[in-house]
């Protein structure tokens, strides 16, 4: 499932890029607008937004970004606002002019291969040879990529993906008598089993960098999965670490660059969770006040039970703002974007 979130009315392609280009003017970049746009587009608005954006203003929208954004931050919007070909495309031709390709190169290029369909890989090789006028097969052929790799990948993917059940994979992994490959074929197996729990490891391992965090494949696990299978990957996460996804990119990341994950990620945390709840089961609630609080307390590990003053009203858009106790008696005010401000009062069941 994907944990990307769209406005419930999106304004035209039109409209999006004046935003953008009212964001980009002056000597400050208005960061925050950006996010707020493109991190609740999805791949076709972000296409049509780009599309429209040249034709208003003779410039590429990355282009734009490009000389407006910089650091973590800016590398993860625009390879975001790029078309997933592209950007796939992308990663594959940095890879392989890296200045040396070694396991986490070659994994990398597993991952974008067994994670995509067998239709988007290809199209994926076909952009790439667009893009930088090359030819992908020839690239990962030259002397500094390992031959026994480029011999196997392709041809070992297709066949493990429809007889994988039925494969002796110790005895297959062990023929190769080569010890990279046989953690490159691992890479590939474990890709092919359980997407998600290969790519949750690749984000705690970026987390978990002895030498500060790989922020390059934070992003690229993010950014590509977003729309397809990050919430499958966030379980994968906790039930790896017993740790929430959303608390370890916050302990990990900080500013716009923070705030753009986070986006992709669907706005998560109590927020976001909450609004998720309440939109789903909206026609059954009377009173909406009390069941904000009762989640947000019991989400957080309070165990106290709520009622509800009656200036709480019920709206279609149930987002937390904040929760305070100003006067420290045990009753709380509750700000809720749609709502009067309710007062709630807390007791020991």
């Amino acid at each position: 499932m994907a944990t990307l979130q769209l406005p419930q009315q999106v304004p035209s392609p039109a409209q999006d890029s004046e935003t953008l280009r009212k964001a980009f003017q002056g000597c400050i970049t208005d960061e925050k607008a950006v996010i707020k746009l493109l991190g609740r587009r999805n791949a076709a608005q972000r296409k049509n937004i780009g599309d429209t954006y040249q034709e208003l203003y003779n410039q590429s929208l990355i282009d734009s970004l490009d000389s407006k954004l910089s650091g973590d931050f800016g590398r993860a919007v625009m390879l975001w606002t790029c078309e997933p070909l592209e950007r796939d495309a992308r990663i594959l031709h940095k890879v392989l002019n890296s200045k040396q390709i070694g396991m986490n190169e070659l994994a990398i290029i597993i991952e974008i291969c067994v994670t995509s369909s067998p239709s988007h890989w290809w199209a994926i090789t076909d952009c790439y040879d667009s893009l930088f006028e090359s030819n992908f097969h020839q690239d990962t052929s030259s002397d500094i990529v390992p031959r026994t790799f480029v011999l196997n990948l392709l041809r070992f993917i297709m066949p493990f993906r429809k007889s994988l059940p039925t494969v002796d994979l110790d005895s297959d992994i062990k023929d190769f008598g080569d010890e990279m490959l046989e953690s490159l074929v691992k890479i590939m197996i474990r890709c092919i089993v359980s997407p998600e729990k290969y790519l949750a490891e690749v984000i705690r391992a970026a987390l978990s960098c002895p030498a500060g965090v790989d922020h390059d494949s934070l992003i690229r696990v993010i950014v590509r999965r977003a729309e397809i299978d990050l919430m499958k990957v966030r379980e994968a996460y906790f039930e790896m670490t017993e740790t929430s996804l959303d608390n370890a990119i916050k302990c990990n990341t900080s500013g716009n660059y923070q705030d753009f994950l986070m986006a992709l990620l669907g706005h998560v945390g109590l927020t976001m969770q909450l609004t998720t709840i309440l939109q789903k089961t909206r026609k059954h609630i009377q009173r909406a006040g009390l069941f904000l609080v009762y989640l947000y307390k019991r989400i957080l590990g309070d165990k106290h039970d709520v009622f509800a003053g009656p200036n709480c009203g019920v709206n279609q858009h149930y987002i937390v703002k904040n929760l305070q106790e100003p006067s420290g008696n045990g009753c709380y005010l509750l700000h809720v974007e749609g709502f009067s401000d309710g007062l709630v009062r807390g007791f020991d069941g």
